[in-house]
């Protein structure tokens, strides 16, 4: 028994050695085998390939404006993972002729609805104008040129015009809105929740509107030092945490959970840390890693999603690359090489630089900005990975990246094994130690009965644990002390006790005193049986006998 409490005690410490592995032995291809020139090759390929699609305006026509924003972020992102500028001036020139540039970048919304495009003229999504701020952010990033900083402020003003703030919660008043804002849902105050859309009758807070306004304020906060965007930001995680995070640690908008809510956060909250270091904010974006990686709601058992999504790679790049949560590096980087593979394998058809909605297949050779700027965020962030061209192995990427943006080679042996066997061997220390202890515990329980029930057998007991009905029960009567029965009968501090049927000596419930220590005499054996009830019945009450209350029962 003690060896199989210590085996138990000891795999619960290794577990907790062990904790923070998400990587998946089912996962499909989680290694990078081709070099990381191929890489920016593919990357760089279906970057022009977006780019050969935008009309003169710079957009893609026909098309919401939010997703060229999109591609504007990952042209920035490419140079930053290359440490290069490949695309600074066209960037510039794309940014100047943005058709809503001087609407602070504010685009038109476009749903699809049983099949028919539906545009509304009037209403602006807040997170496709968001887009172009992070675009600047990014771009100030890559290229640390002034105008891509002030499109990125532009955008954020804009953000802010639809976030709730302290002084609009209190008094329940917002310029943009025509209703009274709550300042409360549940008690938790709905400061830092970015409204959806411009529509002035619309009260829908989502994760994609403040999901977006969060990036945006803390890429910002790390760009400036203001502690204006720290402040917007630290609101906006505090709502998503308090409003929009279920008990799983899952984001969500409603009842549903989708894994471009959980790439918001997490590359909202990865900034935020390395912004103020806050040990809260670490173990709240550690807990929502842990319930996004293995979540089967929008990915295979292999662990390739499966429809493409840009938000996710996205936001496990950002969190991969700034080196946030060490016990994990390894397994993140894994999760973006499935995608990374999953895309290049599945999703694509060879030689045509398209790639599908579907990530798990079959390619897609008709060109789609949606599909296509999800599949490049899954290329852009495979850039920063390790190569490892035994696939067998686990490569441990580098939390930093070197000056010239390309990581230093692997070691020879495996980083995981290595892993692996200090978790053993701490857990098999650990197990020991729980053993010992264990067995101290033990030996010191066994001796301290065994001195109690020494001590016991010299004195007389002050407590009876059984009282009278122990018989009863012994003999398969029900108590009346059984739950939801009444109670058995009562026994007067001072009242005399009846012995019980052959049994020479009982243990009083209660020390005798000297006046009523005298041996009780037999109970009269010529008596009618309602006589010795009644009797029976006074010497247990210690009161006189209630014609109302009926006796207990006692066996025949």
């Amino acid at each position: 028994m003690l060896l199989l409490l210590s085996l138990v005690v000891a795999s619960f410490f290794l577990a907790l050695c062990r904790g923070g592995e998400l990587a998946s032995s089912s996962w499909r291809k989680p290694n990078i085998t081709i070099s990381l020139e191929d890489r920016i090759s593919i990357a760089s390929a279906a970057i022009e390939t977006a780019i050969s699609k935008l009309g003169p305006d710079a957009q893609f026509d026909g098309q919401s404006l939010g997703y060229a924003g999109q591609l504007y972020s990952q042209m920035a992102e490419f140079d930053i993972a290359t440490n290069q500028t490949k695309y600074e001036d066209t960037l510039k020139a794309f940014f100047l002729k943005a058709p809503h540039r001087s609407s602070n970048f504010s685009d038109i919304l476009c749903v699809n609805h049983l099949w028919i495009r539906h545009c509304m003229l009037t209403l602006y999504s807040l997170d496709f104008a968001l887009a172009y701020g992070h675009a600047g952010a990014m771009a100030y990033a890559a290229y640390k040129d002034q105008v891509f900083l002030d499109y990125a402020i532009q955008s954020w003003w804009f953000g802010r015009t639809y976030t709730l703030t302290s002084p609009q919660a209190a008094s329940g008043k917002t310029d943009i809105k025509n209703f009274t804002v709550i300042s409360e849902c549940q008690d938790i105050t709905m400061v830092g929740g970015t409204f959806w859309n411009n529509a002035l009758d619309d009260a829908t807070v989502g994760c994609l509107a403040t999901g977006n306004f969060l990036v945006l304020s803390a890429l910002l906060a790390e760009a400036t030092s203001d502690p204006m965007y720290r402040q917007a930001a630290i609101d906006s995680a505090n709502f998503i945490k308090d409003h929009l995070l279920n008990g799983f640690y899952q984001v969500q908008d409603a009842i549903g959970v989708q894994s471009y809510n959980a790439g918001l956060v997490i590359e909202g909250l990865s900034v935020v840390h390395s912004v103020t270091g806050d040990a809260a904010t670490l173990s709240l974006l550690n807990d929502i890693v842990n319930a996004t990686i293995p979540n089967p709601t929008w990915q295979q058992s292999n662990g390739v999603l499966t429809n493409g999504d840009l938000y996710l790679p996205r936001g496990l790049s950002t969190l991969y690359t700034r080196g946030v949560i060490p016990s994990i590096q390894d397994d993140i980087g894994h999760y973006i090489a499935v995608q990374f593979n999953a895309v290049t394998d599945l999703a694509t058809a060879n030689g045509t630089n398209i790639y599908g909605n579907s990530w798990v297949g079959p390619p897609n050779t008709t060109f789609d900005p949606f599909h296509q700027i999800n599949a490049l965020e899954a290329l852009v962030s495979a850039i920063s990975l390790r190569n490892d061209s035994d696939a067998s192995t686990v490569p441990a990427p580098s939390p930093t990246p070197t000056e010239s943006g390309i990581a230093p080679s692997p070691p020879q042996h495996s980083p995981q094994h290595s892993s692996d066997l200090k978790s053993i061997i701490i857990g098999a220390v650990l197990g020991v130690v729980a053993l010992t202890g264990v067995a101290a515990t033990s030996i010191w329980v066994v001796g301290r009965r065994r001195r109690r029930s020494k001590s016991e057998s010299m004195r007389v007991s002050r407590v009876n644990p059984f009282g009278i009905w122990y018989n009863f029960r012994h003999r398969g009567k029900r108590s009346g002390g059984a739950l939801g029965e009444a109670p058995g009968p009562r026994v007067a501090k001072n009242a005399p006790v009846v012995p019980v049927p052959r049994r020479a000596h009982v243990q009083p419930v209660a020390a005798p005193s000297a006046q009523n220590s005298a041996p009780m005499p037999q109970p009269p054996i010529n008596l009618p049986t309602e006589e010795l009830v009644r009797i029976l019945n006074e010497r247990l009450q210690g009161q006189n006998w209630d014609e109302e209350e009926a006796p207990p029962d006692y066996p025949v």
